[in-house]
């Protein structure tokens, strides 16, 4: 699984917004349009911020179901 479809995997799992999932992890919406749109990669910062908006942890985030193939692109 890459970033992308983690973060949207989490985002649809509590059914968030963009704007709404902005605001919980503390970035911009456009920020996060940007990640989409773009195909851009995430800083760290930006993973822990929202992490820490899901409740999980970056290893969490990194290792869901014990897949360990998470990807950048």
């Amino acid at each position: 699984m890459n970033i992308h479809s983690r973060i949207k995997q989490l985002q649809n799992d509590r059914n968030w917004s963009i704007n709404h999932m902005a605001m919980e992890a503390n970035i911009s919406p456009g920020t996060i349009l940007n990640w989409f749109k773009r195909k851009s990669i995430p800083t760290i910062e930006g993973i822990q911020n929202l992490c820490n908006a899901f409740g999980i942890t970056l290893s969490e985030f990194f290792n869901e179901s014990g897949d360990d193939s998470v990807y950048l692109s």
